[in-house]
C-alpha cells in the first residue's frame, strides 16, 4: 500500500482539548471543510482521536461508514474511491492510505458534519485508547529568587532570576549572562522567547517623573545583549504564546504624576527583529489588578478587577481575528486589590482571589471550583493540552499549591511547598511550570 504525504494538518498540529462539532446540518456540501490555514476549524481533538478517525476512514467497510458512522452516501462513496485508487479495487498496488486530517478534509463531501460523526463513532466503538495519566517531571536548575520564566517553542526553559551577584539570564543550554541593569532599575526583569528564538528581556528604569522599560535581546546561545528601543510604561506584563507570538500589556499613569489614579493601557507587539508596535487600549484605574496572558491560541487576553472611581467589577477581554472583544461577567461581584489570573483563549477561565469564572459563550460565570482557596502573593493559570485548567496559587494556609480543574467538580489541590510558580505551554501543547522551593528554582513538565 502506498502512502501519500500531503500533510497540511498532521497529527502533531492537532490540538488536544477534546473535540466538539460546529455545524448543525446533517450533510456536508461538496467543498465544506473542517480545516482552515493548516489547523482544525471549529474543532479541537487529541492525537489519539485523530489517529482513530484516520483508522476508521482507512479500514471501515462501506456498511460501517454508512450505517454505524452515519455518513451520507456521497461521503462514503468518495472515501472508498480514494482508498481504492485509480483501478477502483481494494488490495492492489495503487490503494491509498490517508495519513493526515488534511487529506481526509480534501475528499468531496467530507466536512464538519462528517468529521463530527467520525469523531463520535471512534468513541462509541472504543477506538480511542484511554490516555495514560499525566504526571509532573521536575528538575532543579539554579539557586536564586525573584524569577521569571519563558519556554522556547520547542519546550526548553529560559529563566531570569536574582543570583548572588545580581540578575542573570539562564539560556536553554545552561549558560548564564549577567543582565546589565543600570542605576535606577526598580524591579525584576521579565523574559519571553519569540518564534525566531530571540530572547527578549525587559526591566523598569525610572526616568523622572515616570519610568520606561529597557528592552534587551539575545539569541538562545548568544554571548551579549542588543539594546532595543525603550518601551514607555510604569507597569508592564510580558508574555508569549506557544508558537512564539510575543506581546506585553503596558500601563502608564495619565499625565506626569506617579500618583494619578488612572492608567492608559496599551498592547505592545514584538516583531521577530526586535522592533515593537504599540496599540492603545483602555483607561484603567490604579486600584485595578490586571492579569495578562497570551493563550494557547496565540492571542493576547486580559482580565482586570478592583475598586476605583466608578469601577468595581471583574472585566475580561481578548483579541482574536476580529479584534478585541469584551465579555459580560455573570456574578462578578466587587473586588478590592485582588489577585487575578486568566488562561486566555476563547474558552477562558479567570481566577480572582480564590474564585474561578469559566467562559460559556459570551459570558463569564462564577463556578467556584477552587473551593475558596485564599490567595497570597502568587497566582498564575494555564490550560493544558486536554483543556484541564491548572492554577499556581500562593495560599495563606497551604503554601504554594497546584489546583487542577477539569470540566466538572472541585479542583484537585496539590502542595508545592513554599515559593512562587509560573505556568506556560510550548508549541506542542505541553504544560511547563517554574516553581521555587525556598531559593531553589525548579522546572517541571506535565507529561
Amino acid at each position: 500500500m502506498r502512502r501519500l504525504s500531503l500533510c497540511l494538518v498532521g497529527l502533531s498540529l492537532v490540538g488536544t482539548l477534546g473535540c466538539a462539532t460546529r455545524a448543525d446540518e446533517d450533510v456536508d456540501g461538496r467543498d465544506d471543510s473542517f480545516t482552515s490555514d493548516g489547523k482544525l476549524d471549529g474543532f479541537t481533538c487529541t492525537a489519539a482521536e485523530a489517529a482513530a478517525i484516520l483508522q476508521a476512514a482507512n479500514t471501515a467497510t462501506r456498511a460501517t461508514l454508512k450505517n454505524d458512522v452515519g455518513l451520507a452516501d456521497k461521503a462514503v462513496d468518495n472515501i472508498i474511491a480514494v482508498r481504492e485508487g485509480d483501478d477502483e479495487h481494494a488490495g492492489t498496488a495503487d490503494d491509498v492510505e490517508l495519513t493526515s486530517l488534511a487529506q481526509l478534509d480534501a475528499i468531496p463531501y467530507i466536512g464538519p458534519t462528517a468529521f463530527g460523526k467520525l469523531l463520535q463513532y471512534v468513541h462509541d466503538a472504543d477506538l480511542v485508547p484511554d490516555a495514560a495519566p499525566h504526571q509532573w517531571t521536575s528538575s532543579t536548575f539554579a539557586n536564586g529568587d525573584d524569577a521569571d520564566f519563558a519556554i522556547t517553542p520547542d519546550g526548553k526553559p529560559v529563566v531570569v532570576y536574582k543570583g548572588a551577584s545580581g540578575f542573570v539570564l539562564r539560556q536553554p543550554n545552561g549558560s548564564t549572562l549577567a543582565i546589565p541593569m543600570p542605576a535606577g532599575s526598580t524591579g525584576q526583569p521579565q523574559v519571553a522567547v519569540d518564534s525566531s528564538n530571540m530572547i527578549h528581556v525587559l526591566f523598569p528604569v525610572i526616568v523622572n517623573p515616570q519610568s520606561v522599560f529597557k528592552h534587551l535581546t539575545v539569541g538562545l546561545t548568544g554571548t551579549s545583549f542588543t539594546t532595543r528601543d525603550d518601551i514607555p510604561a510604569d507597569i508592564l506584563a510580558l508574555d508569549a504564546g506557544p508558537a512564539g507570538q510575543v506581546y506585553a500589556l503596558a500601563q502608564r499613569h495619565q499625565g506626569t504624576s506617579l500618583y494619578s489614579d488612572r492608567y492608559d493601557a496599551s498592547l505592545v507587539t514584538f516583531g521577530a527583529n526586535g522592533a515593537t508596535s504599540i496599540e492603545p487600549l483602555w483607561e484603567m484605574y490604579s486600584h485595578a489588578s490586571v492579569a495578562f496572558n497570551v493563550g494557547s491560541d496565540g492571542f493576547p487576553a486580559l482580565a482586570w478587577a478592583g475598586s476605583g472611581s466608578g469601577y468595581t467589577a471583574l472585566r475580561y477581554a481578548r483579541r482574536g481575528d476580529a479584534g478585541w472583544q469584551e465579555l459580560h461577567v455573570d456574578g462578578g461581584g466587587t473586588f478590592s486589590y485582588p489577585h487575578i489570573a486568566t488562561t486566555g483563549t476563547a474558552n477562558a477561565t479567570v481566577i480572582i482571589d480564590g474564585h474561578s469564572f469559566h467562559q460559556s459563550g459570551q459570558t463569564l460565570s462564577v463556578d467556584d471550583r477552587l473551593q475558596g482557596q485564599s490567595v497570597g502573593s502568587e497566582l498564575d493559570a494555564q490550560a493544558d493540552d486536554e483543556g484541564v485548567v491548572h492554577a499556581c496559587l500562593s495560599t495563606y494556609s497551604n503554601g504554594t499549591v497546584d489546583a487542577e480543574m477539569d470540566a466538572t467538580g472541585p479542583a484537585t489541590i496539590t502542595s508545592l511547598g513554599q515559593g512562587g510558580c509560573w505556568l506556560g505551554l510550548d508549541k506542542n501543547g505541553k504544560l511547563h511550570r517554574l516553581y521555587a522551593l525556598g531559593t531553589v528554582l525548579n522546572h517541571a513538565v506535565y507529561e
